[in-house]
């Protein structure tokens, strides 16, 4: 570190700074990496890339959060920050979030004297001064934000199982990853093989649940002509409004899904959905009835689920 910060010709103490912070907070930086580094703005992309290393999803996020919350609570008081969500353990909600990027921020950046020369450097601009710049890695490059996260359920207010929790932290994993932009007000659906329901919720609330719902008796699988059903991430793609193909057990309405993932990236073009079934529910839960890889349901259940989703953009994470 000490070679490749004196090739730095304009280098400042901000410069120095985040080499420092490098060197001491992501051991998985190697020298390759810092070798490659050409300029001040190189050194800064080095830092956005890593600096969420071990808090760019959800879960990594939560881990970070708990191991480091005194020092965070106590920072929230010192500096008059609402505190009441830091009661209850890490979910990404509005508050936390807020609270848990100024702390951040305030570890990056929060040493006046060293930042006094950022004004006088070229490569910090306004829109490029540290703290800015942080925000757009924050917000842009790693969705670090309120809309990405208040959809997360809190397993203490909704007495979430473990299951539930965790296939909900891989949808939103997985929607990460996909690019996808969540929407305010975005259902999230656990669509639950084993148990035979789905969760449904909304803006970290869980607004219902559906059950008994039923799924192919062919077992799971993601091949096409199968007649298994897929699992994992999904966003519901199409609406279609009374569906009726009684020889396939489809009535009512049908919701298309496209899969997210490589895995079930072929969903949509096998007909993949959620839809209503001739029958009620002694009969869905009836080990007779069966769907052809779909998410089978009652046609007053999925009445009530299209009016639930109706104008939202959807989301379902189904598990084995």
């Amino acid at each position: 570190f000490e070679q490749k910060n004196l090739e730095f010709q304009q280098a400042t103490d901000t410069t120095n700074l985040k080499l420092q912070f490098l060197q001491e907070s992501f051991t998985a930086i190697t020298q390759t990496d810092i070798d490659a580094v050409k300029n001040g703005s190189e050194m800064w992309g080095l830092l956005e890339k890593n600096v969420f290393q071990h808090t760019e999803t959800l879960r990594e996020r939560r881990i970070y959060f708990e191991s480091n919350r005194a020092e965070i609570q106590k920072y929230a008081k010192e500096n008059n920050l609402n505190t009441i969500d830091l009661n209850t353990a890490y979910t990404g909600t509005y508050n936390q979030n807020i609270i848990f990027k100024s702390y951040l921020k305030h570890v990056l950046f929060d040493n006046e004297e060293k930042m006094k020369s950022v004004n006088n450097s070229i490569i910090f601009e306004e829109t490029n001064a540290p703290k800015n710049r942080f925000d757009r890695a924050v917000n842009e490059n790693y969705n670090f934000d309120y809309t990405q996260t208040d959809a997360i359920q809190n397993n203490i207010d909704n007495n979430l199982d473990t299951r539930t929790q965790e296939a909900l932290d891989r949808l939103s994993e997985n929607i990460t990853k996909k690019g996808i932009r969540v929407k305010k007000n975005a259902i999230m659906i656990v669509s639950d093989i084993s148990n035979k329901k789905i969760i449904i919720s909304q803006n970290g609330k869980i607004i219902d649940e559906i059950s008994p719902i039923v799924f192919s008796k062919k077992g799971i699988g993601n091949k096409a002509g199968s007649q298994k059903t897929p699992t994992g991430s999904f966003i519901i793609k199409g609406r279609g409004k009374r569906a009726l193909h009684r020889e396939n057990n489809v009535t009512g309405y049908f919701l298309h899904m496209a899969g997210i993932e490589n895995s079930n990236s072929n969903a949509y073009a096998r007909g993949i959905g959620i839809h209503g079934m001739p029958t009620n529910d002694a009969g869905i839960a009836n080990d007779g009835t069966t769907t052809h890889g779909c998410i089978g349901m009652t046609n007053e259940n999925i009445q009530k689920l299209y009016n639930l989703m109706r104008g939202k953009q959807t989301f379902v994470e189904t598990i084995k």
